[in-house]
Parts: structure tokens; C-alpha cells; sequence
């Protein structure tokens, strides 16, 4: 009797870790985003890789070159405008926190944080320059950037703060669009749940053998 209350015990403990590491594993999903988390990927046609996907939120960026020196009025005319959106200030400030973490404009001297400025700019194809469709203050469009100074080597992040020369109308040579879309493949599950899952399946056929 009491051998039995033990295996119980022990079935009930592990189907608990299992759901807690399930629990944990989905968690991670929802943190912050990490350069790590940036991969390129091709677009228009093999080996453009200009897509950056972000596999902690599942969007997919549009390279901001393919949008430098076009209105916003000439950006939504765009033929793939429809398959993209334009992203919002939360979502773009998520990346920029990959180079350094606040909110507006800060700036380090830290070379960690220039090579990340580096690896930012790399991926999105531009010194991360871009207008984002959203009225801060309502005042008009904003737009946000990372920047990596070679002089003094340091790294810059302006949140979306709001241009006055930038308008619907208006073009600025090296600025682009933030534009985003949902990533079109569905993200593999992490080992951690597959093991999670396998623990949850062998403890409930334990129970009906039990049973």
C-alpha cells in the first residue's frame, strides 16, 4: 500500500516538472529581443537575404534600402507594400533594445554595444534609418535609428522621435521604412518542449496502466 502512495506521489511530481518546464519554455518566448535572435533570409530573390527575421516576436523587416529616399505616400504605392505593414513604435524600439537597452536617445562608448551597432546595421542593410506611420503627440510621423560613430567609436539609438522635415510627401535620402510582415513559416518547438511534452505522454500512460 504505502509502495504504491510513493509511485503515485513520484507520477503526480513528474507530470508537475513536466508542465512547469512546458510553462517555462513558452515563457521564454515572450522576453526581450536579442541580436541572437536575428537571422536573414531572402526575399525578392536568392541570396538578397533582405529579410531580417526576428524569430522572439515571428516578424519578418523589410531591408530599409528597399524603401531609402521614398515618401510615405511612395512607400504604401509600393507593390509589396500589401504584403507588409508599417511597424510600430513598441515594436521597433523591441529591436533597438538589441543594442542597448532603455528608451530614447542614448548613446555608449562600450565597444560591446559598437559591435552591436555594427551587426544591427549589417542585417537591416542601412545605418538603421527608418520613418515609422505613427503619430507621436499628434504632431506627425516619427522615426527612430542606431548609428555606430567609427571617430569615437561609440553607438548610438534615437527612439522614434519626430522629424519636422519629414512629411507624407516628403523625401529624406537615407531614411527608409520600418515595415514588418508575420513570418510565413511556423517556428520548430524549442528541445525543451519536445522533452517536456515526452514526460507529460509517458507519465499519463503510466496512469492508465494504473488505472
Amino acid at each position: 500500500m504505502e509502495r504504491g502512495k510513493k509511485e503515485r506521489r513520484m507520477k503526480v511530481l513528474t507530470f508537475r516538472v513536466a508542465i512547469i518546464m512546458m510553462m517555462v519554455c513558452l515563457g521564454n518566448h515572450a522576453n526581450a529581443t536579442l541580436i541572437t535572435d536575428f537571422s536573414e533570409q531572402d526575399w525578392a530573390a536568392s541570396g538578397d537575404k533582405a529579410l531580417t527575421y526576428d524569430r522572439s516576436t515571428g516578424l519578418e523587416w523589410l531591408d530599409l534600402s528597399y524603401t531609402q529616399g521614398k515618401s510615405i505616400l511612395e512607400t504604401e504605392a509600393q507593390s509589396f507594400f500589401g504584403d507588409f505593414r508599417w511597424a510600430t513604435a513598441a515594436e521597433v524600439n523591441n529591436i533597438f533594445d538589441t543594442v542597448i537597452v532603455g528608451s530614447g536617445t542614448r548613446f555608449s562608448y562600450l565597444a560591446e554595444h559598437y559591435a552591436l551597432a555594427l551587426r544591427f546595421n549589417g542585417l537591416f542593410a542601412s545605418q538603421g534609418q527608418g520613418i515609422i506611420r505613427e503619430s507621436l503627440s499628434g504632431r506627425g510621423n516619427s522615426r527612430g535609428s542606431v548609428y555606430a560613430d567609427s571617430v569615437n567609436l561609440r553607438a548610438i539609438v534615437s527612439d522614434m522621435q519626430w522629424d519636422r522635415q519629414w512629411g507624407v510627401t516628403t523625401r529624406v535620402s537615407n531614411v527608409g521604412a520600418w515595415l514588418v510582415r508575420d513570418h510565413i513559416k511556423v517556428p520548430e518547438p524549442s528541445t525543451l518542449a519536445i522533452f517536456a511534452l515526452g514526460m507529460i505522454g509517458l507519465a499519463s500512460r503510466r496512469f492508465k496502466k494504473q488505472s
